[in-house]
């Protein structure tokens, strides 16, 4: 079975991002990877990367290569607004609710899973979490983020190095993980 073939098999992590540095055009940017695993990750870029292209990375002093598997361009501004609501439900949750459990959750995480409910995103974090967050901050955000321009890189890499970093970043996030686990069930996420 090929290496691609098994990496998209293995589970993939995305309870927390791992931030290292891509070099590209003779430079080194900052990006932050999400459903990570052994085999490579995924990250949005402004840059425009060429597929089947090595390219290497770094964490810390850290360096490995990597190829791109796979990649979407450019994001229609719905789904882009969509994904920053998201995102932003999710942070302020961890940010502001991590030593509480409300019983909201449950109804959060559905919701987060439904595409097309902007407006019930927005009035959630309005009556269940007291923050307002109007339309014009988010497509702002989104403008300043690299989700909009470039695309999204799928990376495949077969390499120690990063075998190692992944495996750190999972070891580093494992009472995330089981506090999770262990409450999934309870808040009727599955």
């Amino acid at each position: 079975m090929s290496k691609s073939i098994i990496s998209r098999q293995e589970e993939r992590y995305s309870h927390i991002y791992i931030r290292l540095k891509v070099y590209i055009d003779e430079e080194w940017h900052w990006i932050k990877v999400y459903d990570w695993n052994t085999n490579g990750f995924n990250f949005f870029s402004k840059k425009n990367l060429s597929a089947d292209q090595i390219y290497r990375f770094k964490k810390g002093i850290t360096t490995f290569t990597g190829r791109i598997a796979w990649q979407r361009q450019h994001a229609d501004e719905k789904s882009l607004i969509e994904m920053a609501i998201n995102y932003f439900l999710f942070e302020r949750l961890c940010r502001e609710f991590s030593d509480q459990e409300p019983d909201w959750i449950p109804e959060l995480a559905n919701l987060v899973r439904q595409p097309d409910k902007v407006q019930e995103k927005i009035d959630f974090m309005d009556q269940r979490m007291g923050s307002k967050i109007p339309i014009e901050k988010i497509k702002k955000i989104i403008q300043e983020s690299n989700w909009k321009q470039g695309g999204q890189f799928g990376i495949q890499t077969n390499n120690s190095s990063w075998e190692k970093v992944a495996k750190e970043a999972f070891e580093r996030s494992t009472p995330l993980r089981e506090f999770v686990a262990t409450n999934v069930q309870r808040w009727g996420l599955f």
